[in-house]
């Protein structure tokens, strides 16, 4: 089975140049949203997660930044003009390929993924991959909490979880030992981070492809 992450692993969140975030600040940039104001407000909402409260979506990210004079409807609609592009261009270069190379192995597949439900389902709709994936499950929660609902409903002897975040995906393995992780390198960890995980790491998601096809 293969449980594989989206943002940073198979889409380019934040990672390589011409990413989605780096986009949608440029469409607010012509509106006099500065740099420091879009990723403070960004940074906020992710603060209100880790204490508990709303996950990022286009609709919190336009209060925040209206909160400095902006226009909320205005800022959102400036947001939503990404969300309407191709949303596939912000896979990264060999995404598609890596899902249908897994895909003809056989084994079930599941898009496991951290965020609010409705704002990463809007994402992975838009890059028309569900067609890979034999479930796809978006949580609030930390993966590792809740990994093991994904576990009882299919039982394989082999499992593979495909992800960017180190300290992540060391948990989920660390909690259920019939997991392998793998990590795709992105901006979320250090190269050090990766060296000194644990797991093995790969630049490309063809990498990881080779990797897991040669696995003994």
């Amino acid at each position: 089975m293969f449980i594989v992450d989206f943002d940073n692993t198979l889409f380019n969140t934040h990672t390589d140049p011409g990413n989605f975030v780096e986009t949608r600040y440029r469409d607010l940039e012509s509106m006099g949203v500065s740099e420091e104001i879009y990723y403070e407000t960004s940074k906020q909402i992710r603060t209100r997660v880790t204490a508990g409260s709303g996950l990022y979506t286009s609709e919190r990210h336009a209060e925040a930044i209206a909160q400095y004079g902006f226009d909320k409807d205005t800022v959102l609609a400036a947001l939503h003009k990404t969300m309407n592009k191709k949303l596939e261009t912000f896979l990264f270069p060999d995404a598609s390929s890596f899902l249908q190379d897994l895909k003809k192995i056989g084994e079930p597949m599941i898009l496991f993924s951290f965020g609010d439900p409705e704002w990463q389902y809007e994402k992975v709709k838009g890059c028309d991959i569900e067609k890979y994936f034999d479930r796809t499950f978006f949580t609030d929660k930390p993966k590792e909490d809740v990994i093991h609902e994904l576990l009882n409903h299919v039982r394989h002897s082999r499992v593979w979880f495909i992800n960017d975040k180190v300290e992540e995906t060391q948990k989920v393995v660390a909690s259920f030992p019939e997991i392998k992780g793998i990590l795709k390198i992105s901006v979320n960890n250090t190269l050090e981070d990766y060296k000194y995980s644990g797991l093995p790491f790969f630049k490309t998601l063809t990498e990881i492809k080779d990797h897991i096809l040669h696995y003994e």
